[in-house]
């Protein structure tokens, strides 16, 4: 997640900041089933509990830690295209 010009990585107990800017990291996650979910959040697809429809064409993932990320419409497609919808 991207935060006011810098850029955090969260584990299951921490949170680490990295020196990479997101784009970087999202070009190495490509691999590991990971995508973009807004302008400021990269999210990992193993690590997502359940899905729902919001509002606006945009979903709402709910992840294993119980955190909630709201996918915008934008990135939407390439979500249904990773889970084969």
């Amino acid at each position: 997640e991207a935060v006011d010009g810098k850029v955090f990585a969260y584990g299951k107990n921490n949170v680490h900041e990295v020196k990479q800017k997101l784009y970087e990291l999202e070009e190495l996650c490509k691999e590991k089933h990971c995508f973009r979910a807004s302008k400021s959040t990269i999210l990992n697809i193993a690590k997502i509990a359940s899905i729902h429809p919001s509002i606006s064409g945009r979903f709402q993932a709910l992840l294993d830690n119980g955190e909630k990320i709201v996918i915008s419409r934008q990135y939407v497609p390439m979500l249904k295209h990773m889970l084969g919808l």
